[in-house]
């Protein structure tokens, strides 16, 4: 019985992965890894206000201090 309907499963756990990972920003079809601030939405790298064109490592880093320092305020 192996055949196309036996991979239905797989392609509907795909689909919701998928779903789940796609950046919310309309027609955009890249994979979202930053969250908003109200975590209601995931956008990519381009979409994110947070998330500057040109990423640095002293981008990061002085986002890593400042989030430091709002938890331990």
């Amino acid at each position: 019985m192996g055949g196309f309907f036996s991979c239905l499963p797989l392609f509907g756990v795909f689909a919701v992965v998928w779903r789940r990972l796609k950046c919310h920003a309309p027609g955009c079809h890249r994979i979202g890894l930053h969250r908003t601030a109200d975590g209601l939405y995931v956008l990519c790298r381009k979409h994110h206000p947070d998330v500057p064109d040109n990423l640095t490592l002293e981008h990061i880093q002085k986002s890593h201090v400042n989030a430091k320092a709002k938890k331990e305020v």
